[in-house]
């Protein structure tokens, strides 16, 4: 097993309310492994998943690369020069070094999983495999898995301009669509009404402007 690190230190308003009130997940165990090849983005969104057990009591234990989760040096910087944003995403967490490049950090980390009752990592991370070998339950953050083919399977006009950031950019747009997916949940094509628009105040429909 690798050293352990410097942990982020749980609030004293915290700390108090988990002495006082038994809190629903203190008797699990959760393993964190952040995968630096993964964007940011997902990393970011699991510690933030993990972060929320350990405030509902979870034991967590959250497995560093040699030299420390980048985001420990992440701005904004506190005044003795810690980030704050890892002080905030991993409160209440355990931290230890694994190098899962190498045969013993893998092997450290499956003794690890035999022993916890779930582990959270992102997709596509590449100890993937591993993860969900383990009797820990996998947990996988992502944003479209390998598994799912995302490529070929069909997605809503919602899903993209949210991945797209149409919908900032263009709010009619995104309330067409939400009547469009309203029509088609209920059974009807919806393209009738995608073409038209929403209905006007006397109940007709308002004929959009072609595309420019």
């Amino acid at each position: 097993m690798g050293p352990t690190l410097t942990e982020a230190t749980p609030c004293a308003d915290h700390r108090a309310m988990t002495e006082a009130v038994p809190l629903p997940l203190a008797r699990f165990t959760v393993v964190e492994v952040n995968d630096e090849k993964v964007p940011l983005c997902l990393r970011l969104a699991t510690s933030l998943a993990a972060k929320i057990a350990a405030d509902l009591g979870a034991d967590v234990l959250k497995i560093e690369p040699p030299g420390g989760d980048p985001v420990r040096r992440a701005p904004p910087l506190l005044p003795q020069g810690g980030s704050a944003l890892f002080q905030f995403l991993n409160t209440s967490k355990r931290a230890l070094v694994l190098d899962l490049k190498t045969e013993a950090g893998r092997a450290g980390l499956a003794r690890l999983l035999d022993k916890a009752d779930a582990c959270l990592f992102e997709e596509p991370a590449s100890v993937a495999p591993l993860l969900r070998r383990g009797r820990a339950t996998p947990i996988e953050i992502a944003a479209f898995p390998v598994e799912m083919d995302a490529a070929a399977r069909p997605v809503s006009g919602l899903a993209i301009q949210a991945l797209t950031s149409e919908a900032a950019l263009d709010p009619v747009a995104i309330r067409d669509e939400v009547v469009r997916t309203m029509l088609l949940a209920e059974g009807g094509s919806g393209s009738s009404r995608r073409a038209a628009g929403p209905p006007r105040g006397d109940g007709k429909p308002r004929r959009r402007s072609p595309a420019r």
